[in-house]
């Protein structure tokens, strides 16, 4: 697998790192929104259908509440109760008056019977073409308890007589009901029924007969509270909605097949797929083109050293753009050029060389032969009684030793013997001017440090601090443990360091550089130390004017 994951090219590499970085997140996050705006659709549609049912509702409402109160109000009525108590004084045609002035500019009703316990039917009907209660059944109704019927596809309201002396039955306009569903038009909401606690229905907005019992695949949704719900009607997927009750206690159903329903979801989501189809095509032509775009110059780099490397001192890159791939073909560019110089000077660099180095062999002088001859001049000295001629001969031929030794660490007592060394040749140029005190614990003397890490410090004391003074001075050479680490300290009484040399003393400083061979030399140490210990250890300059300088040498204790 991995071997395979190697062999795939920088440029397939590329376009599958754009489509799984860029593509396929925009498309997930389409994909996302998709499903957060189709559910909203939903949401909407549902409002939608829950806003026409409510405002259906009150319209239904409103014939069902009138009916109710004018019934109301016919039974209240004086004429009406003492025509039904018997009263010889009101005769029928008063009654029937009364009756047809009460619904005669309703055209929500069609006809009104009143029945009473021992008088004869009073009834009013507008208009004897349309269909109405039959007379022959009517007297089948007094039993009925007060509310809505549906009898002979008819709907009409039973209201109790006052003191229970009769009944009125007020027919009520199939159309009224029709009328207000028919002109509900939302294609969400193709078929709407109005239906009663039995399972009757009442109106539909396609005119369907009143009293059908609806069928089997809506009875259930009689007893449903108010939500969508989804069934198979006629073998085809319906979405029903059921309304809240009406006043009466019927009911609102809508009807639609579930791909009408669906039918702007639908829509929304075909776009979807032809966006989603029409940003892929187009994002992977894209980046395909901008991954050709970026790794055509890679290619002919690629090409280029190759040639490069089969020997071709000639192979350039032509520079088009600004880029950072222009810059490293330029840089190949140089590169070739340098190492066609490299390569035609390399005979000459190596005529040069043997040249050198028989030059240094003619110049070289053995170490052993000054050795000797300065261990020749010590006992010269001291044959003729001057033994500090002797003195200091014999330190420069043991500093001359330790320098010149190939070893890069040494153990702090090699460096203090040394030091020591160093020193007896400084208190002989300088007599009565300069005082060197060692302290080193002899138990840190066994660990290792650079070789001449200490004296460019001593030297910096007695140079800088010391030469300038015309009284006595001492320099403190000090090696204390810290724990895990080791310090040596160097502190002079001299005239200190201005604060200014002594910020910049340790920086790369060029104005420090020409100073001296001690200024540079204080750096060094820092940047050996920390080169060898790393960032964390180092060296710390403390100093003020007048008073003298204290030189801290943070090194790692180690054995080795």
């Amino acid at each position: 697998m991995r071997n395979m994951k190697n062999r795939i090219s920088f440029e397939k590499k590329l376009i599958l790192t754009i489509i799984v970085t860029i593509l396929i997140p925009i498309i997930i996050c389409i994909i996302l929104m998709y499903n957060i705006w189709q559910n909203m659709l939903y949401e909407k549609i549902n409002e939608y259908l829950e806003y026409v049912a409510e405002n259906t509702i009150i319209e239904l409402d409103k014939i069902i509440l009138d009916t109710q109160q004018l019934a109301r109000k016919i039974s209240e009525e004086d004429m009406i109760n003492n025509y039904l108590e018997g009263t010889k004084s009101i005769d029928r045609d008063s009654v029937l008056t009364n009756l047809k002035q009460n619904i005669l500019f309703d055209s929500k009703i069609d006809a009104i019977y009143l029945i009473g316990k021992n008088i004869s039917i009073v009834d009013y009907v507008k208009d004897h073409t349309k269909s109405y209660i039959n007379l022959n059944i009517i007297e089948s109704y007094r039993q009925l308890p007060e509310g809505w019927y549906v009898k002979q596809h008819i709907p009409f309201y039973v209201k109790d007589a006052k003191n229970d002396k009769g009944k009125f039955i007020i027919e009520i306009n199939k159309d009224a009901f029709y009328d207000t569903l028919k002109h509900i038009y939302y294609k969400q909401a193709k078929e709407v029924f109005l239906i009663n606690n039995l399972g009757q229905l009442i109106a539909s907005n396609e005119g369907t007969e009143t009293g059908q019992i609806i069928s089997k695949e809506y009875q259930e949704f009689l007893t449903k509270r108010s939500s969508v719900y989804e069934n198979i009607i006629s073998a085809q997927s319906h979405i029903i909605f059921v309304s809240e009750p009406l006043c009466n206690g019927w009911k609102l159903i809508f009807s639609t097949p579930k791909i009408e329903y669906l039918g702007d979801i639908l829509f929304f989501q075909y776009q979807m797929i032809a966006s989603i189809f029409i940003i892929t095509i187009a994002g992977l032509l894209i980046i395909v083109y901008v991954s050709k775009q970026l790794t055509h110059p890679l290619k002919d780099l690629a090409k280029q050293m190759s040639k490069f490397g089969q020997g071709d001192l000639d192979s350039r890159l032509e520079i088009k753009t600004q880029d950072e791939i222009a810059t490293l073909n330029h840089t190949f560019n140089q590169m070739v050029i340098d190492m066609k110089k490299l390569i035609e000077s390399e005979y000459e660099q190596k005529v040069l060389k043997q040249n050198a180095e028989i030059k240094s062999l003619q110049m070289q002088i053995n170490p052993h032969f000054l050795y000797n001859t300065l261990d020749t001049i010590n006992w010269l000295a001291r044959m003729h009684g001057m033994d500090d001629v002797g003195d200091i001969t014999a330190s420069l031929g043991r500093l001359m030793r330790y320098s010149l030794s190939k070893k890069k660490y040494t153990q702090i007592k090699e460096e203090i013997e040394y030091l020591k060394d160093y020193v007896e040749i400084q208190e002989v140029r300088y007599g009565d001017r300069v005082s060197v005190i060692f302290e080193v614990d002899e138990e840190l003397g066994i660990y290792y440090i650079p070789k001449l890490l200490i004296q460019p410090i001593v030297e910096n004391a007695i140079v800088h601090g010391i030469e300038g003074k015309l009284v006595e001075s001492t320099v403190c050479v000090r090696v204390e443990k810290l724990e895990n680490d080791i310090a040596i300290i160097i502190e002079d009484d001299g005239v200190g360091i201005e604060p200014e040399i002594v910020n910049n003393l340790l920086l790369k400083n060029e104005g420090l550089e020409k100073e001296g061979h001690t200024s540079l030399g204080i750096r060094n140490v820092n940047q050996r130390i920390q080169m060898v210990y790393g960032k964390e250890y180092g060296m710390q300059i403390d100093s003020i004017l007048g008073i003298g300088t204290k030189i801290t040498l943070r090194i790692k204790k180690e054995v080795k």
